[in-house]
């Protein structure tokens, strides 16, 4: 009897306690714990989407019922209910997290794969929507109301399976390196061209941290991407690590071996003092210039010493500067050499000036929270001197320590338009900054012919002239519909449009001033340009490429090995049938017809002969072989490129090398055209200056020689890719 009362009371307990677990204060504990992702096991491959819906729902349908009790802190209104599947099975995907633009909350799919997002009262002009989930890509989709999109009440997202993959990270003795961080980003080679569109897959950059084994793994990258992503492994005990996934090391990836050795980099100390030989305590010390992923950064102690460990050295002169930057001091730097790294580095700083400004609108009233950065005149003269700030409430900004040199600025905030390049000098005067409203531009496109409004066009706002762009971002290009157009100018000094459309020529136009003023733009339908792509046998070629060059949208045409660089090619473009023919769709007024095919060779022809044989006649590839020479000497180790022009470009990488030990070089997939040779000499992490230019003419189908005659050399330097 008593036994029976005890486990009676013991069950009561366990039920009154079930309830507190289950009730409605811990509803949404009880959905994240059910809609937690499942975790990578070693030697185990990812659950699949099907068995975590299983799982779930063995769990309890509770998740399901949860998800759509709204928590009493939602606001009242419209949402979007999105569902996440699943690529190829469309099976839904729980616990994926929905995040919109418009809040930070985010939102957790059910086991039907269905998650709702509450919208602001009317449409933002922008809204956007990403999807996420361990073991899947994730998804972006956005909507525009300057396109006329408006953002429905269901939508579908759907997720690329990924593909498990891993490694491990040790020391150069081999011992296991535990909480260093592995970071995965998405990379765009030279061929391929990056997506812009508004519902598109998104590999988004992922961290993570090697274990007490020195092991990682990740599990949201698709497997036709991997060779599309960059693993960068950093610890602060060690000289960073980075490499471009490739095809021999996907075997250890996907095993989850690939091995990753961290080195300790180079160091460098020193004392940091006044003209009197006075400590500065607090000095900020960085290694590296701006932007770059070497960079390093220190103080220096109430001493004035500082030490920076494991740098990794740049590959070039320019981005081994140590600079130094305190209160009321003029900054200093120094380039690292072999004297010097590991060694000591010491630094006498000057008084420095103050630059001082008041930012406002056009009212003269103050702007808080701009912000303001020195802006670097070109990579080429990058002296690794950074610095930012924000105005106060008063919208006054103020440099304490800067050069007693004009200094260029860039200025900018939520709904002002952007200033670049303010020059600025150093006074006792307050300088005065004027920012303006961002300002939108509106206006119709139609046909010129037949005055009716063109369904889908491409509008860029550029600074420059109707006659030339000067500067330009092509990430600014927005696609419209049905011949209207509202675009918002977040650059002060956009002074044109260029508009462009499929079958119409590409047309420059003048922004009004006056803002209400629209644009009118009447596109000239384009010709077809057809034709038929023979080699120089007169056999036609399948396979083709072929690309039109114009002076009007200023398109460029890039060349690699035998095709064109997809990516950096922005002119109109096709590709020959099985039976050597092409029509192309031109936006431009034809000077060139250029083709391109790796075994049938290369020509650029006068548009003008072609509209007379309406034949594109290819010339077999030359090869060009030469040695780099000083004088009379032979030498070797330089960095060589071959370039080209009129509208035509060389592929960076495809057409750069080093003469090796000898001083003899070559080059393969030459076109029949003049040349130019360019001695590059480092000057940036990712620039270079071109010294010793030469023209020579290359020969079709045949090897051309040279001895490429350089006025001084570059030190010999490793051939490796940068």
């Amino acid at each position: 009897m008593r036994r029976s009362f005890a486990v009676g009371i013991v069950i009561l307990v366990l039920l009154l306690a079930g309830l507190l677990y289950w009730g409605p204060g811990t509803r949404e504990q009880v959905v994240e714990k059910i809609a937690e992702p499942a975790r990578a096991v070693p030697e185990t491959q990812p659950v699949a989407p099907e068995v975590t819906n299983a799982a779930a729902e063995a769990e309890g349908k509770i998740l399901a019922i949860e998800n759509k009790v709204e928590p009493a802190n939602e606001p009242d209104g419209r949402y979007l209910t999105v569902h996440v599947v699943s690529k190829g099975t469309q099976t839904p995907i729980a616990g994926a997290n929905v995040r919109a633009s418009t809040s930070t909350r985010s939102n957790l799919t059910d086991v039907l794969g269905i998650a709702r997002v509450w919208l602001p009262e009317t449409d933002p002009d922008r809204f956007q929507l990403q999807a996420s989930r361990e073991g899947f890509s994730g998804w972006l989709s956005i909507w525009e109301k300057s396109k006329g999109e408006k953002i429905p009440t269901e939508h579908t997202m759907v997720l690329d399976p990924a593909t498990l993959i891993g490694g491990n990270v040790v020391d150069a003795t081999g011992r296991p390196v535990p909480e260093a961080d592995v970071r995965l980003g998405r990379i765009w080679r030279g061929n391929e061209t990056m997506d812009r569109s508004n519902q598109r897959l998104e590999i988004r950059t992922v961290s993570t941290k090697t274990d007490a084994a020195g092991r990682w793994t990740a599990n949201h990258v698709p497997e036709e991407f991997l060779e599309k992503i960059q693993i960068t492994v950093t610890h602060p005990d060690y000289a960073r690590a980075s490499a471009m996934v490739n095809a021999e090391m996907l075997p250890e990836l996907r095993a989850q071996t690939w091995l990753v050795t961290l080195k300790e980099g180079a160091r460098i100390s020193g004392l940091i003092t006044t003209t009197n030989g006075e400590a500065i305590a607090g000095a900020d010390v960085s290694y590296g210039v701006q932007y770059s992923a070497d960079r390093k950064q220190t103080a220096s102690d109430a001493a004035g010493r500082y030490e920076l460990r494991n740098l990794a050295l740049s590959s070039f002169a320019r981005g081994q500067v140590v600079t130094v930057m305190a209160k009321g001091f003029m900054p200093g730097s120094q380039n690292l050499n072999k004297t010097n790294v590991n060694g000591e580095l010491n630094f006498t700083l000057q008084a420095g000036a103050t630059i001082r400004g008041r930012v406002v609108n056009v009212a003269n009233e103050p702007l808080k929270g701009v912000r303001v950065s020195r802006e670097q005149n070109s990579p080429l003269e990058d002296d690794g001197v950074v610095w930012s700030g924000q105005t106060d409430s008063e919208g006054r900004f103020e440099w304490d320590g800067a050069p007693n040199s004009p200094q260029a600025f860039y200025f900018g905030a939520g709904g002002y338009a952007q200033v670049r390049n303010r020059k600025l000098a150093p006074s006792e005067i307050e300088h005065l900054i004027t920012l303006e409203k961002t300002r939108t531009v509106k206006g119709f496109v139609r046909n010129d012919r037949t005055r009716d409004a063109i369904p889908v066009f491409l509008v860029m706002p550029a600074s420059g002239s109707v006659e030339r762009m000067t500067r330009w971002s092509s990430s600014s290009e927005r696609e419209f519909k049905n011949g209207a157009f509202e675009l918002a100018l977040d650059e002060k000094d956009h002074s044109v449009l260029r508009i462009r459309a499929l079958g119409f020529l590409t047309k420059m136009f003048a922004i009004p001033k006056d803002e209400t003023e629209p644009v009118e733009a009447y596109l000239t339908p384009a010709k077809k340009m057809e034709g038929v792509v023979v080699d120089a046998n007169g056999t036609p070629v399948a396979g083709a490429e072929i690309a039109a060059l114009g002076d009007v949208s200023r398109p460029s045409i890039v060349l690699g090995k035998g095709r064109f660089n997809e990516r950096q090619t922005d002119a109109d473009k096709t590709v020959s049938d099985e039976n050597g023919q092409f029509k192309l769709d031109v936006t431009i007024d034809v000077h060139f017809l250029v083709g391109t095919h790796p075994q049938g060779g290369f020509t650029q022809m006068d548009s003008r002969d072609f509209e007379s044989t309406h034949v594109l006649r290819l010339q077999p590839w030359g090869r060009l072989e030469g040695r780099t020479v000083v004088g009379q000497t032979v030498v070797g180790g330089q960095e060589i490129m071959m370039n080209l022009k009129d509208g035509l470009r060389t592929d960076f990488q495809s057409f750069r090398t080093f003469s090796d030990a000898t001083g003899k070089f070559a080059f393969e997939f030459v076109p029949p055209l003049p040349v130019s040779l360019v001695r590059l000499e480092p000057a940036g992490e990712a620039s270079w200056i071109h010294r010793d230019a030469t023209n020579i003419a290359a020969a079709a189908g045949g090897v051309t020689r040279v001895d490429y005659l350089l006025s001084k050399t570059n030190s010999p330097a490793p051939r490796t890719e940068r």
